[in-house]
């Protein structure tokens, strides 16, 4: 090739190159199109949830833009062209103001940022006063710094106010005493690893300790102070699935029995005695592998169904008394459960019948709850399907966060400093922009009870990548 072609060439190659670059940034430059629109929700006198819908991009996907926010108080000038007060990982659609002063008001600005970091233009904020009064639903955010080496999450005392952090074979305990958290003594040790553990809850004696590891489970016995001894006479040698393992009276006699499934689908009923002692007393084989369990009284004749759910389809089977169970049916196909990942059973559309929810997990893209609401004992609706817009969550509690009978939905925000609530619209499903409760930096595991002993619902979340716990009470 002589020079005059190589020049030739070059200039061609550079050509080529220059309109690449200006035609990519043309794509690039475009600005991602949001309303603004915020949805502001006070939680206690310093914090405030702020919600909002997704913004559009011509590049980009929903879930893979970010949102910068600038708050101030009002009089005080936002300026986009300066630094945001915070930024949203991507997909995340609300996030919790805290350190807010009572019966301030404050401005705050959202605008979507595409990976290009090119930012929506919209330009009016919202104006909020950040209430002087917490309402009823909470009043306090503590949190436990410095929990370092936390692994499966934790272990909850549903008769006091003590919680368990779970380190490998260790539990840690803490006790929420009405305003702070108080490490309490001594660290529990058990023999092996913990998968997970349940406190079993009898009238007028401490709660003991079941511990779910990889060859099997095992009861501690609670001697008080904080000390537990290893029962070596326990005779449960099935290994429970670890997220199926109940503890509940199934025949009314004021003692607990163990309910659990095991990892090739069988479902086993263990009867509780006066000596302590758990007599196998019902086998069941589901057909389901690695299969989740929940027990309710699904047609409200007294007693218990069990409920089992995987990928194949949801079935029940009927309870009629003394351990004692009709076949199972199938009340949800194998298309309803397609990538439903965690289930529920709860009164979510308020109307005094048991229904079902579930959590759809194809991929970080979309995640969905579905609920099909209970007509009938055996009969639910089709699946009414709630995008969370990439709200991904974690795994589900359900709780009455506005106490109006119809139950809502609690979970872990993966990606967010949030754990939400998913509040029902009763039949039709959940609302879409969800309460964000605020709390850790990277909250793994959600829990509502009731620590106070006010029959109000409590929220403790624990995030175990940085080794934090925070209690959200309510207010009685």
């Amino acid at each position: 090739m002589d020079k005059r072609s190589l020049k030739v060439g070059v200039q061609w190659l550079l050509a080529a190159c220059l309109i690449l670059t200006a035609a990519c940034t043309d794509i690039i430059s475009d600005a991602p199109e949001f309303s603004g629109s915020v949805t502001i929700t006070p939680i206690t006198s310093t914090q405030t949830s702020v919600a909002w819908s997704p913004a559009t991009d011509d590049l980009n996907e929903t879930y893979e833009l970010k949102y910068a926010i600038w708050v101030a108080e009002s009089g005080v000038a936002l300026d986009p062209r300066e630094p945001e007060n915070l930024i949203t990982d991507e997909g995340v659609l609300n996030v919790t103001l805290r350190g807010l002063e009572p019966g301030t008001e404050y401005e705050i600005l959202v605008r979507a940022v595409d990976r290009g970091g090119n930012q929506s233009d919209n330009e009016a904020g919202s104006l909020f006063t950040q209430i002087e009064n917490a309402n009823y639903q909470q009043t306090f955010l503590d949190t436990k710094d410095g929990l370092d080496g936390l692994t499966s999450g934790a272990v909850f005392d549903l008769v006091g106010n003590d919680i368990g952090l779970i380190y490998d074979r260790e539990i840690q305990w803490l006790v929420y005493d009405g305003s702070q958290l108080i490490e309490t003594g001594p660290v529990f040790q058990a023999d092996e690893s913990i998968q997970a553990a349940v406190m079993t809850v009898e009238a007028g004696e401490l709660s003991d300790l079941l511990v779910v590891h990889a060859t099997g489970l095992s009861r501690y016995e609670n001697r008080g102070a904080g000390v537990f001894v290893r029962d070596t006479g326990f005779n449960v040698f099935d290994i429970p699935r670890a997220n199926t393992l109940h503890v509940q009276d199934m025949n009314n006699d004021a003692r607990n029995d163990l309910v659990f499934a095991t990892t090739d689908g069988a479902i086993l009923i263990y009867e509780g005695t006066s000596d302590d002692i758990f007599n196998l007393s019902a086998t069941m084989i589901s057909g389901h592998f690695e299969p989740g369990l929940l027990l309710a009284d699904i047609d409200l004749d007294s007693y218990t169904d069990l409920i089992v759910w995987s990928g194949i389809g949801t079935d029940i089977a009927f309870g009629t008394g003394d351990f004692e169970f009709d076949s199972l049916t199938q009340v949800l196909t194998e298309d309803d459960m397609a990538d439903v990942v965690d289930m529920l059973v709860a009164d979510f559309s308020g109307d005094g019948r048991l229904d079902l929810a579930g959590h759809r997990w194809i991929n970080n893209r979309s995640d969905s709850l579905v609920l099909w609401w209970g007509s009938n004992s055996d009969i639910f609706s089709t699946g009414i399907v709630t995008s969370l817009s990439g709200n991904s969550i974690g795994d589900m509690q359900w709780i009455d966060w506005d106490r109006d009978g119809a139950i809502d939905i609690l979970a872990p925000q993966i990606k967010s400093n949030n754990a939400v609530v998913f509040r029902s619209a009763g039949s039709s499903g959940f609302y879409t922009q969800p309460l964000g409760l605020g709390s850790v930096q990277r909250p793994s595991v959600s829990w509502r009870g009731d620590l106070q002993g006010v029959s109000n619902a409590d929220v403790v979340l624990v995030d175990s990548e940085h080794g934090e716990v925070s209690v959200i009470a309510s207010q009685p």
